[in-house]
């Protein structure tokens, strides 16, 4: 398939789906745009993955199997990032929340407005990480 084949057909794929009135896509002008400048976009990012993923396996040319490598890369960064760095705050307000009561503990010292504050900072971390972990 040449890029000319696959050009035709996104807009072939484009321009069958219709609204209801059967001439126009369901899309605004605006929103049209988007999607074809979010298409775009995810192309040139698929086309640069599967270069670098061919660099690093030190190859000529870019594979089928470095495209199909980059595009899954590309599914799952954009989401798992997201939920990496979730995690990675939720187990640093857990950490903390850990240390805070140990140390209260410790040195026989606990307020109303620490021990509540405290036991927030531990649910919250907790349930970032839970979501990270469910999301992974």
């Amino acid at each position: 398939m040449t890029s000319d084949d696959s050009e035709s057909t996104l807009s072939d794929d484009l321009k069958r789906i219709t609204g209801p009135d059967g001439d126009r896509p369901p899309f605004s002008a605006h929103a049209y745009e988007v999607l074809r400048t979010t298409i775009v976009e995810y192309v040139s990012d698929l086309v640069a993955e599967s270069a670098r993923i061919a660099g690093r396996s030190r190859a000529d040319d870019i594979s089928a199997a470095h495209i199909e490598r980059a595009a899954e890369h590309l599914a799952n960064t954009t989401r798992g990032r997201f939920y990496r760095h979730v995690g990675t705050i939720g187990g640093i307000m857990f950490g903390g929340a850990l240390s805070n009561l140990l140390s209260m503990t410790l040195e026989n010292r606990y307020g109303a407005a620490g021990i509540l504050i405290t036991t927030g900072f531990a649910i919250v971390g907790t349930a970032l990480v839970a979501a990270h972990i469910v999301n992974d």
